[in-house]
């Protein structure tokens, strides 16, 4: 005969491998994935080419210095649990101070830089909705600006563009000045994009911007956990 004790271990036993089960559909079915940073109408058709694209102004832009990485880019599947596509070195390149960094731009330069996207990661973007955890510095006189941060797949019958944070003011705009994609500023950081003009980090002179749109299943995984302690301490064995 089984005892109380070993009843309720296996009991508690159970509901783990019943929680965990859950827990494992829940984020498979992309319940959990709400609000991408790039939103959009999932695609059927085959996707042929993808890329993620940041427009700077006056960027200069090392990989890290030292261990510590000032710039990255990781793209993040919120529905196929593909993880994450990291576009950081083709992006940035990988050099650290006193190297000259991929992105080195004069004080009115403005320009469109992309990375391509591995065909790997097609799947999740089928799915129409990708997170998004950059850090995006100066490392040179920390001063530059973003105009947009876009995602661009190109399919077999057309291409779908998302911008970042659009329509709060994160498109294509020309730095809010109208200047065509990679004229020049028409004067340099701080004077043509005053510091803290659109409170946004976009069109306005930054030093370093961070974003982080990813999901967050520790609520969820602590909900289910509470359930189980729950459910084992109202279980109370019988005399025998």
């Amino acid at each position: 005969m089984m005892s109380a004790r070993n009843k309720g271990s296996g009991i508690c036993s159970c509901l783990s491998i019943v929680v965990a089960g859950v827990l494992s559909l829940y984020m498979a079915s992309g319940a959990w994935a709400v609000g991408g940073a790039f939103e959009y109408d999932a695609i059927s058709d085959e996707i042929v080419s993808a890329s993620f694209s940041v427009d700077f102004a006056a960027m200069n832009a090392h990989r890290a210095i030292d261990t510590f990485e000032t710039n990255f880019v990781h793209l993040i599947d919120l529905s196929m649990g593909l993880g994450a596509c990291d576009v950081s070195d083709e992006l940035f390149g990988a050099a650290s101070p006193p190297d000259d960094p991929l992105i080195d731009m004069g004080l009115l330069e403005t320009g469109i830089f992309s990375a391509d996207i591995d065909s790997s990661f097609f799947p999740a973007l089928a799915g129409g909705s990708i997170g998004l955890e950059a850090l995006f510095t100066d490392t040179l006189d920390g001063l530059f600006a973003i105009d947009f941060v876009a995602l661009t797949i190109e399919t077999s019958v057309g291409m779908v563009e998302s911008y970042y944070g659009w329509p709060e003011g994160n498109e294509n705009n020309g730095f809010g000045l109208d200047i065509p994609d990679g004229g020049d500023l028409p004067d340099s950081l701080p004077d043509s994009l005053p510091v803290g003009s659109t409170g946004t980090g976009f069109d306005e002179t930054i030093s370093s911007k961070s974003i982080r749109v990813v999901p967050e299943p520790g609520s969820v995984i602590l909900l289910m956990v509470g359930g189980l302690g729950l459910l084992a301490s109202r279980w109370k064995p019988r005399r025998s």
